[in-house]
C-alpha cells in the first residue's frame, strides 16, 4: 500500500478525532441534562472510530498522525455558548464529517476493505448521530 492512502486515512482520523474530543467537552458541558447519555454514546463511538482508523492506518504498514491543533480550543468553546448554540456546532461537525467520509469513497486509490468499512459502519453511524441530534434539538 502506499503512503496515498494512509494520507486519507489519517484525514478521516483527524476527523474523529476531533469529533471525539469535542463530544468530551461536550459531555462535561451537560453531564446532568437529559442529553448527556446521547452525547456520551455518539463520543464512545467517535472513540472506537479513532481506534479503527488507527488500525487501517497500522495495517498500511504506516502509523497514525495525532495531529488536533484547534480541537481543544473549538471545543472548549462550546462551553461558552448555549446548550441549542453547542447542539448545532456539534451537528454542523458530524455533517462535515459525513461529506469528508463521502469524500473518501470517491476516492479510487482507496482499498476495497476501507471502502467497505465506510459504507457499513463509519457512515451509517455518523447518520445516526445527526438523526440524535436533531432528534435533541427540537425536544423542548
Amino acid at each position: 500500500m502506499t503512503n496515498c492512502h494512509a494520507s486519507l486515512l489519517n484525514e478521516l482520523l483527524r476527523v474523529e478525532l476531533v469529533a471525539a474530543e469535542t463530544y468530551r467537552h461536550a459531555v462535561e458541558y451537560v453531564d446532568d441534562s437529559p442529553e448527556a447519555a446521547t452525547l456520551r454514546l455518539i463520543y464512545e463511538q467517535h472513540r472506537a472510530a479513532v481506534d479503527t482508523l488507527c488500525r487501517e492506518i497500522r495495517q498500511m504498514g504506516c502509523e497514525p498522525e495525532h495531529d488536533c491543533d484547534g480541537v481543544k480550543a473549538f471545543a472548549g468553546a462550546l462551553n461558552e455558548v448555549g446548550n441549542p448554540t453547542a447542539l448545532h456546532a456539534l451537528k454542523t461537525g458530524e455533517e462535515t464529517g459525513l461529506h469528508s467520509y463521502e469524500d473518501a469513497l470517491q476516492d479510487h486509490l482507496l482499498p476495497g476493505t476501507c471502502k467497505t468499512l465506510i459504507r457499513t459502519k463509519l457512515l451509517p453511524q455518523i447518520r445516526k448521530h445527526i438523526e440524535e441530534l436533531e432528534r435533541i434539538m427540537i425536544v423542548p
